[in-house]
């Protein structure tokens, strides 16, 4: 009886809940982060590459790829915090304005294809919200290197 309430001769479950993919620091980027930000691009794939060998190809190196610019993306963001970088709302509505009127079409146009091709308006939002912070680190790098005579 002792045995059947200690669990002896029954084999331990366990189940996966999240898989780390990448470390940065003490940062870990986890596969489910890693999959919503190829859900887009997956797509894509899915479309565009035929099925088998060739589309599991295709979803590897996009995985790889993803993962290699989610730490970028990471160590840009301490770089950003180092140097208290920040992006405001305004910055991103603004880059989003500008985005619109390169190619003609609204804001809200603009969201509608970001749906289309995948992305809701809070993860398109976040990706300006990337590229914003990326030229504002790039300003700041080039700030030190160039003089005016």
């Amino acid at each position: 009886m002792l045995a059947a309430l200690a669990g002896v001769g029954r084999p331990a479950e366990a189940t996966v809940v999240e898989r780390v993919v990448a470390i940065v620091g003490e940062r870990a980027i986890l596969l489910s982060d890693l999959r919503d930000r190829a859900r887009p691009f997956l797509l894509k794939v899915y479309q565009d590459v035929p099925n088998g060998a060739q589309r599991a190809a295709a979803i590897s190196q996009l995985y790889k790829t993803l993962i290699e610019r989610m730490v970028d993306e990471e160590l840009e963001q301490r770089a950003a915090g180092r140097a208290r970088i920040v992006v405001t709302a305004k910055e991103i509505d603004d880059a989003i304005a500008r985005i619109a009127a390169q190619n003609g079409i609204s804001v809200e146009r603009l969201v509608e294809e970001a749906a289309r091709s995948g992305l809701n308006e809070r993860h398109y939002r976040n990706e300006v919200r990337r590229q914003v912070l990326e030229a504002k680190l790039l300003n700041l790098k080039l700030q030190g290197r160039i003089r005016v005579s």
